[in-house]
């Protein structure tokens, strides 16, 4: 028995980034006869680089195809429509919708900005403040070691977690 290409070809990789334009997922274009497994697309992707700048603006338009496909079986007019009331379209859509927001997220996204004001609409006012450590007393130069150093390590445990 003959096993799925471990070695992928210009040729292979194109029929890939071409079932990916025409839409199709990366399980179904690997089932296909002649096709190597995922494991071997995923290799592939981590060892080359510039396949893996195709691939990924094959993706990119794969979700430029789903929006389009989306239109289509919103309407019913999609072959993927036919003989489907309107809550399974619905859902149809909304899974297309979920998976561009994830992996188009800056094209298809839910936008969310956030504004910072001050006073009466007009900008933040930040205020610096010098102390002379040396003018504390004893119990506020410990707070305040205390305070940096906590503040310190909650930047610190953020930086790890990023």
């Amino acid at each position: 028995m003959i096993g799925r290409p471990t070695v992928m070809t210009e040729t292979v990789k194109q029929a890939i980034l071409d079932g990916l334009v025409s839409n199709l997922g990366l399980a179904n274009i690997c089932r296909q006869p002649g096709m190597p497994s995922a494991e071997t697309v995923y290799l592939s992707l981590s060892r080359d680089r510039e396949f893996t700048d195709r691939y990924t603006a094959a993706k990119a338009r794969q979700m430029e195809a789903m929006a389009d496909e989306i239109i289509g079986i919103a309407d019913g007019s999609h072959p993927l429509a036919e003989g489907r009331d309107a809550n399974e379209r619905r859902l149809m859509v909304d899974t297309r919708k979920w998976l561009m927001s994830r992996l188009l997220p800056r094209k298809f996204g839910d936008r969310i900005t956030q504004e910072l004001v001050g006073p009466e609409g007009g900008p933040v006012q930040v205020q610096a403040q010098v102390i002379d450590v040396a003018m504390l007393s004893c119990e506020a130069r410990q707070a305040m070691r205390v305070a940096l150093r906590t503040a310190l390590e909650t930047a610190g445990e953020r930086a790890a977690l990023s």
